[in-house]
């Protein structure tokens, strides 16, 4: 893997992007590139141009894979060439994958000890460690590219995130019913479930992965603060260490297996590596280096896909050992990186319009989908089983469901308040400034009117 341009030199459109510009995250994204001023566009060829998403793991600086050297005197990706196709198909396949992962893996029993395709279906859920590598690249990426306001960068977090989950976990909890979410309505509506034992996996299940989220939205401007200029590999290779320290430590307090949603090991040090990597993507993109051959990543992905089956192939879904866990999550790793590095190498199949058109209401497919797995049981899709595979039934169902949802609060929820949250900033950036006030006489008691 090698780089472009100086060292730590500073990628196109330093200080031009700033909060307002952020593409999104693991909850679906706006993945455009025409507010980060020459940063983030994909070249026509198909590679990633410097100052624009790079990607690498954090830890080597310098790793194999399909990585092009950007000559010194390259031009930068062009501002507003568009949106990020490629990414909103990477968005799309993590949220496929976790559908499936539930469809197939739980409600068609696919994760039963007879079952054929449970080694294969167990591991469908390394769409959640895609989803955070993107957010971490994503977000840290805009740090690198120039200076934030933190204000609206917290704002639009919050706009994107916050608003379609309070909308999705009322309805479940109507619908369902979810009592548990009205006696710890703060809990569940403050994203804090997931921090203690008895309320873990409660409300919307898949709903800890966004309480993960919404931490690392506060931790990365810290981060960034003291470290965005250094442009140092060698920190978030310290991140990542350290959270592998963390979850060795968590884990030797167990004496026998772990479940899935144990608290400590679903808490956001567990997972800073994922988001290591992630940063450390869009930091190799900041130094200038680009990526092409996605198909080479693809195939990486693919390889390491069946190698984690083979490698968990007895593995239960409801409970690991030690050294279970720790392959799952390092392997997840591993997967979920050559997935985002094929996307940011600008993969043709990811630009597939139905695949960018999922990407864009993945976060109401994320929400919804096992609300209406809930459903479908309760009204007794087993029984149209003797008609259709259960594996096939089950998950074209789900996705039907959840697809209409999801366009619902895309439409409806989504995207007019992320519309709203970027003609704030706008607003306020483009509203005259007053003119300045004439010096007051030598001696005056009065104060100047603030610039």
């Amino acid at each position: 893997m090698t780089r472009g341009g100086e060292e730590g030199a500073a990628p196109s459109g330093e200080g031009a992007p700033s909060a307002a510009g952020a593409s999104d995250d693991a909850g679906g994204a706006d993945a455009r590139v025409s507010e980060h001023a020459g940063a983030g566009a994909g070249a026509s060829d198909g590679t990633i141009a410097p100052g624009s998403p790079g990607t690498g793991a954090p830890g080597s600086p310098g790793a194999s894979g399909g990585a092009a050297r950007a000559p010194h005197d390259s031009p930068p990706a062009i501002a507003g060439a568009g949106r990020r196709r490629e990414l909103d198909g990477v968005r799309a396949i993590a949220a496929l994958l976790v559908l499936v992962f539930h469809a197939v893996g739980f409600w068609a029993r696919g994760s039963g000890e007879q079952a054929w395709i449970r080694p294969w279906v167990g591991r469908l859920d390394v769409g959640v460690a895609v989803f955070f590598l993107l957010s971490g690249y994503l977000l840290y990426g805009l740090f690198l590219r120039g200076r934030i306001r933190i204000g609206a960068y917290a704002l639009r977090r919050a706009v994107r995130i916050v608003p379609a989950y309070w909308v999705a976990l009322t309805v479940a909890a109507i619908v369902l019913p979810l009592h548990e979410v009205w006696r710890n309505v703060p809990l569940f509506y403050g994203f804090a479930q997931v921090y203690d034992d008895s309320t873990a996996g409660q409300g919307l299940g898949q709903a800890w992965t966004l309480c993960v989220e919404v931490l690392f939205y506060a931790f990365l401007p810290v981060w960034a603060l003291v470290l965005v200029k250094a442009r140092s590999l060698w920190p978030l290779v310290a991140l990542f260490v350290a959270s592998i320290a963390y979850k060795v430590l968590i884990l030797r307090t167990f004496a026998g297996p772990v479940g899935p949603l144990e608290p400590a090991l679903i808490a956001l040090p567990a997972f800073l590596d994922w988001f290591a990597l992630g940063m450390g993507v869009a930091l190799l993109e900041a130094r200038g280096v680009r990526f092409s051959h996605p198909w080479a990543w693809a195939l990486a992905a693919t390889a390491l896909y069946v190698a984690s089956c083979v490698l968990l192939w007895n593995a239960r879904l409801d409970s690991y050992t030690h050294t279970q866990w720790l392959i799952r999550h390092l392997s997840y790793a591993a997967i979920a990186l050559c997935v985002l590095a094929a996307g940011v190498a600008g993969a043709r199949a990811l630009r597939w319009a139905p695949l960018v058109w999922l990407g864009e209401i993945s976060y109401g497919i994320y929400l919804y989908h096992l609300l209406v797995l809930a459903l479908l049981s309760r009204w007794g899709l087993i029984e149209w089983e003797r008609y259709l595979h259960p594996y096939v039934l089950w998950t074209a169902f789900a996705l039907a469901g959840s697809v209409l949802l999801a366009t619902l609060s895309w439409r409806l929820v989504e995207r007019p308040l992320w519309r709203a949250a970027r003609r704030a900033p706008a607003r306020r950036a483009s509203a005259p400034e007053a003119p300045s006030p004439s010096p007051a006489p030598r001696g005056s008691r009065t104060p100047r009117a603030p610039r």
